[in-house]
C-alpha cells in the first residue's frame, strides 16, 4: 500500500528574508576572515661605519646578512634581528663584492684579487692575488661551482681550489654586475650598453640596451630572464631581457641595484630614496617603499624569510624591508 504523499507548507516571506540575511552574514564573516596581503615596509635601519656606492650585500651561509664597507672596517655582519658586528681583517682591504662560496665560505673582491673567510671567523680571511681584478665588482658562484666576477672588459672564472689560477674572458666592455641565471648561464650588466649572457666556457652573447645606456646592476629572474637597472639612459630605464628581447620601462630617480623576489625586480633608487618594483611579467612599475629623505639607497639583496636588505649610502645604514609581496601597479 502506497503511503500518502506528504505536503509541506511554503516558507513565509519573513522566514525567507531571515534566511537570506543569515546567508549574507555568513558570507561577510568569510570575507572578513580571509587574510590580507601585507604590504612591504621598512622594519629597521641599522648603523654601519660606512657603505659606499659599490659596496655589496648578500645573505651568508649562516643566514645572516653580510655587507662590504668603505671605512676603517672591511665587512659587517647583520643578524636577521638587526644586530651589527664589524670586522677589520688583515687580508681584506677596501672590498666591493661579496657572495657565498662552497663549504660555507664567503668571498669578497678587492683590488688585484679576492679574499675568502669562514663567517664564524672573518679575521682569519685569506687573500689571493688575481691581477686582472683592477676594478673590483660583484662576485657570484657559477653553475660550474667556480666563483665568477667582472672587472673592466673581463669576465673572470676563479677556481675555488686555486683562486690564483683564474681565467679571464674579454667578452664585455665595462662590467658592473654579474649574476647566475636560472638557465645555467651567467649574466653580466655591462656599463657599455649591453646585457651579456656568458657560458662557463667563456663564450658570450650580447643584448644591446641602446645608445647612452650604462647598466649598474643585474639580477636573474624566472626562466632564464633577467632584470637590470640603467640609470644613465635618458630617460632612465628599469629593464628586462625576456625571450632574448630587451624590454624597457621608463623611470627616474636613479635606479641602481636590483634583486629578484616575488615575481618582481626590486631596485633601490638613490635620488628618490625609495624602492622601485618592476613586475617581471608585465613591466608595470610601482614604488611601495620609501627610506626617507637623504637616505641614498644603492644595493639590495634577498634575506632570510620574506625580507629584502638595502644599503643606504648617505645615511650609512642597512635597511630591512619586511613582508615583501608582489605589488600591483602604482605611482612611481
Amino acid at each position: 500500500m502506497n503511503s500518502p504523499a506528504r505536503t509541506y507548507s511554503r516558507p513565509r516571506p519573513s522566514r525567507l528574508r531571515a534566511l537570506a540575511a543569515l546567508a549574507a552574514a555568513v558570507g561577510l564573516v568569510g570575507i572578513a576572515a580571509a587574510p590580507a596581503t601585507a604590504a612591504p615596509k621598512v622594519t629597521g635601519k641599522f648603523d654601519v661605519s660606512g657603505v659606499g656606492t659599490n659596496n655589496e650585500i648578500t645573505k651568508g651561509p649562516d643566514g645572516h646578512m653580510w655587507v662590504t664597507l668603505d671605512n676603517a672596517n672591511d665587512v659587517a655582519e647583520i643578524t636577521p634581528k638587526g644586530k651589527v658586528k664589524e670586522y677589520d681583517a688583515l687580508d681584506i682591504s677596501n672590498p666591493v663584492g661579496i657572495a657565498s662560496g662552497p663549504g660555507g665560505t664567503l668571498w669578497v673582491t678587492q683590488s688585484n684579487g679576492v679574499a675568502l673567510f669562514d663567517p664564524s671567523d672573518p679575521d682569519a680571511a685569506e687573500k689571493f692575488t688575481i691581477n686582472d681584478i683592477t676594478d673590483p665588482r660583484p662576485i657570484v658562484r657559477g653553475p660550474d661551482g667556480n666563483m665568477w666576477t667582472v672587472s673592466g672588459d673581463n669576465v673572470i672564472k676563479i677556481p675555488v681550489d686555486d683562486p690564483t689560477n683564474a681565467e679571464s674572458f674579454q667578452v664585455i666592455d665595462a662590467g658592473r654586475d654579474i649574476d647566475r641565471g636560472k638557465d645555467g648561464r651567467l649574466w653580466v650588466g655591462d656599463f657599455g650598453g649591453q646585457v651579456v649572457r656568458v657560458k662557463t666556457d667563456g663564450t658570450a652573447k650580447a643584448y644591446d640596451t641602446g645608445a647612452g645606456s650604462g647598466l649598474q646592476a643585474i639580477a636573474a629572474g624566472p626562466k632564464g630572464e633577467v632584470g637590470y637597472a640603467d640609470p644613465t639612459s635618458n630617460p632612465q630605464i628599469a629593464g628586462r631581457v625576456v625571450d632574448g628581447k630587451v624590454k624597457k620601462s621608463k623611470t627616474a630617480g636613479d635606479p641602481f641595484g636590483v634583486a629578484y623576489a616575488k615575481s618582481t625586480y626590486w631596485m633601490p633608487r638613490f635620488a628618490t630614496g625609495d624602492l622601485l618594483a618592476l613586475d617581471a611579467e608585465s613591466g608595470d612599475l610601482a614604488s611601495p617603499v620609501g627610506f626617507g629623505q637623504n637616505s641614498g639607497p644603492r644595493r639590495i639583496a634577498k634575506g632570510p624569510g620574506n625580507t629584502l636588505w638595502v644599503t643606504l649610502e648617505n645615511a650609512e645604514k642597512i635597511a630591512r624591508v619586511s613582508d615583501v609581496s608582489r605589488p600591483g601597479p602604482g605611482p612611481t
